[in-house]
């Protein structure tokens, strides 16, 4: 059995998220959160408007309250997963106290 060496575990989501990255936006499902990050999935076509890296964005995630988060983001870890589809890694950066608690809550509500 392998240890999780996570600081933040992961919690398994399934929801869309909206990736900003100046000003070219992608819907994209949400496969885990943690508090340190985020795991999308994406397409080759979305993949092909994202190289070079590292890229730094904004996401923004709907609560099931309504409301959103919205946070800043760096894609750290790209990964294909067949011809069409791929995982996308993203990292929070630069949180608030605010935006922190904010996560906390989002991820609560799961």
């Amino acid at each position: 059995m392998q240890m999780e060496r996570r600081f933040h575990p992961r919690k398994v989501i399934q929801t869309m998220v909206t990736l900003t990255i100046e000003a070219v936006t992608f819907e994209l499902e949400a496969m885990n959160i943690s508090l340190s990050g985020l795991q999308v999935e994406s397409t080759e076509s979305q993949i092909e408007q994202l190289t070079p890296h590292p890229i730094e964005g904004t996401i923004v995630m709907m609560t099931n309250k309504g409301f959103s988060v919205e946070v800043g983001c760096r894609i750290i870890m790209k990964r294909r997963l067949n011809q069409q589809q791929y995982i996308l890694g993203l990292k929070f950066i630069e949180l608030t106290s605010q935006q922190q608690c904010q996560l906390e809550e989002y991820i609560r509500g799961y």
